[in-house]
């Protein structure tokens, strides 16, 4: 079986690549070419779209238009027969220097319109100015990719109408100057839509504006809808018609006159009061200023119950000078089983209001009392520059930190974001990971570290190196111990080997198998606003002997392993680690005071005072749950006269 699929691939890739290899670019230059050319090079360009329009083309063909060029006189609307196919696309490109080639409808015709084409692309091109409807016109083409165009409506009301496109993919392009309350994109039916990194400015409708399939009365599936930038639209995304949504990592700036909502979750009326339900909107910016006090709202639950199961997380939610505005509303009857958390919201002006369920909260307070919203805050969310629409957090910012895991792997600018504790909002914090694996010699057995003060419930819930010895005032606390941690550990950056040129530090876990994790006790060690570079590591723990990375470690957002158990080279100094057999290296045991070296007063002062007590005892040097024998025989004596080599 495993033969035939690998033979039905072989003869699939073998298809393509042949389909490729007779590929051919046409060029067309409206002032020096003439359709009687042969279209084959820019010296022998054709002139017209009516040539594109009426010539046969072959699955991967490429038809450029020169750049810094108008192009008018016919609709683009190239035969159906073939367009791409099998993964081989027909494309419509630009050639050339300056902008983008103009395919203008002259305000009496679409500059382009296809029905019932597959597999087309589109790049660097711009669709202008096309009869009252739009420039833009497609139905039934599905595998179709748009990359990098401009739509611009012109006199028209709608930038761009694709109706029932399956598998489409928006990417990189402009709609803008939608007229007469009318939209930048509108989308009609279809699925499994990608719109990422556009941006939907100065319609007086919406940015985007989606609806059922006019046809067969179905909703639109699953649409992923981020990293988009809305402005100055009279609202931003109205979404009337699809089912499990994603609408994520966008920024929205709500225009300063319209009708208002920054988004807007709804129904269309007329086909059997279908509805937009089960979506998710998570980690976006949403700005709302002051367009009127009626309608100066976030986000806008419209019309009947089936705008059902949709999640709101780990957005921020800012009212600016919109007085009398909503952070959330939900029109009577509009919408059922809505869930928020994690979400930061502000107002600059005005009482912050929430309605939802026929009861309108006056204050966060109500809001969160009534069962909305328990991890989120109501707090200023410190922009790095809002006048000039910089909306990156600053340090001090509590949308730091405050989202949950949902997935989300990047922010709106490309930069990494943490699975654990994400930041609200569209942009993440900048922050390093550390990757590290060690192992304290107490606990050490069998390849890994027991777990025994986790199983007795002996390690405390907050970091226990706040003391003199440390001096560390971090805040970390967790609510449980997560399973597989052995124990707290300090985790040091230094730019140099001194300790005057320490960056940060954090406490952390380590697991039975040596890695350091963060508090939810699988993610990576994070450290927040430092730069990605070369740092020392220095790990502390309450009564082993510190070590230090032997060189600089490069660390980032993904930073490589740095494994200091596979070599005494691996640690600062001369055998600054304990032999644990078998070529395992780790943290010399029996420090009991924490002042770095191990000698009489670790026995005197510390084990023989502790000696068969149970707890979380600094001579509990195996870390087994109590003091004894085994801490003084296998611990402490084989390491005493020992001392740290960090500097």
């Amino acid at each position: 079986m495993k033969m035939i699929k690998m033979f039905k691939y072989m003869i699939l890739l073998i298809t393509i690549t042949v389909q490729l290899s007779f590929a051919t670019t046409y060029y067309v230059d409206a002032v020096n070419g003439n359709d009687n050319n042969s279209g084959l090079s820019p010296s022998s360009a054709w002139q017209s779209i009516n040539k594109v329009n009426n010539f046969s083309f072959a699955s991967g063909d490429v038809i450029a238009f020169n750049r810094g060029q108008t192009f008018t006189g016919y609709t683009l609307t190239p035969p159906p027969t073939p367009s791409g196919t099998n993964n081989c696309y027909l494309t419509f490109t630009s050639y050339g220097t300056g902008n983008f080639p103009v395919i203008d409808g002259q305000g009496t015709r679409p500059a382009a319109s296809f029905l019932n084409l597959d597999y087309l692309k589109f790049n660097k091109i711009k669709f202008y100015n096309g009869d009252s409807d739009t420039p833009f016109n497609s139905y039934g083409s599905h595998y179709m990719e748009i990359d990098s165009c401009i739509f611009d409506a012109g006199f028209s009301h709608t930038a761009a109408y694709i109706g029932h496109a399956f598998y489409l993919i928006l990417r990189n392009n402009v709609f803008e100057n939608g007229t007469d309350t009318q939209h930048g994109l509108y989308l009609g039916g279809g699925g499994h839509q990608l719109i990422e990194y556009n941006k939907f400015i100065n319609n007086d409708g919406d940015g985007i504006h989606t609806n059922v399939n006019v046809d067969t009365h179905t909703r639109i599936i699953h649409p992923i809808i981020r990293y988009n930038w809305f402005e100055n639209n009279s609202q931003s995304y109205q979404d009337q018609a699809s089912d499990s949504a994603e609408i994520y990592g966008n920024v929205i700036i709500n225009k300063l006159n319209g009708w208002g909502p920054a988004m807007a979750i709804s129904y269309e009326s007329g086909y059997n009061d279908l509805a937009a339900a089960n979506g998710m909107i998570y980690n976006n910016t949403i700005i709302v200023h002051n367009v009127n006090a009626s309608s100066n709202t976030g986000i806008y639950f419209y019309g009947i119950p089936q705008i059902d199961g949709w999640i709101v997380k780990n957005n921020i939610i800012y009212l600016a000078d919109a007085s009398g505005g909503y952070f959330i509303y939900q029109q009577s009857g509009g919408g059922t089983n809505l869930t928020f958390d994690n979400n930061l919201y502000y107002s600059s002006s005005g009482t912050p209001q929430w309605y939802l369920g026929g009861i309108n909260y006056i204050s966060f307070t109500n809001w969160k009392n009534a069962g909305y919203d328990a991890n989120g805050i109501y707090a200023n969310p410190l922009f790095e520059n809002f006048t000039n629409n910089d909306f990156r957090l600053l340090s001090g910012s509590q949308a730091i930190n405050l989202g949950t895991n949902l997935g989300l792997v990047a922010d709106f600018a490309g930069n990494s974001v943490p699975p654990f504790k994400p930041d609200a909002g569209a942009f993440e914090h900048p922050y390093i990971q550390t990757n590290i694996k060690l192992f304290l010699g107490g606990p050490f057995n069998n390849g890994g570290m027991t777990t025994y003060l986790n199983s007795q419930n002996l390690i405390p819930l907050s970091q226990p190196y706040s003391s003199s010895i440390w001096k560390y005032s971090g805040s970390e606390s967790v609510q449980s111990i997560p399973s597989n941690i052995v124990d707290w550990i300090l985790v040091e950056l230094r730019a140099g080997t001194a300790s005057n040129t320490v960056i940060s530090r954090r406490a952390a876990f380590i697991k039975n198998d040596g890695t350091i994790v963060d508090l939810d006790g699988n993610s990576p060690l994070r450290f927040d606003f430092i730069n990605n570079g070369n740092y020392y590591l220095v790990i502390r723990h309450r009564n082993h002997l510190a070590i230090m990375s032997s060189v600089p470690v490069t660390l980032s957002s993904s930073s490589s392993l740095y494994d200091f158990t596979t070599s005494q080279s691996k640690a600062y100094g001369v055998n600054p680690m304990s032999s644990l057999g078998s070529g395992i290296y780790g943290m010399h045991s029996g420090d009991g005071d924490g002042n770095g070296g191990i000698s009489s007063i670790d026995r005197n002062n510390i084990w023989r005072v502790e000696n068969g007590n149970i707890g979380y005892l600094p001579g509990d040097y195996d870390l087994s749950g109590g003091v004894n024998s085994t801490d003084l025989n296998l611990c402490w004596r084989v390491n005493n006269g020992t001392l740290t080599q960090v500097p």
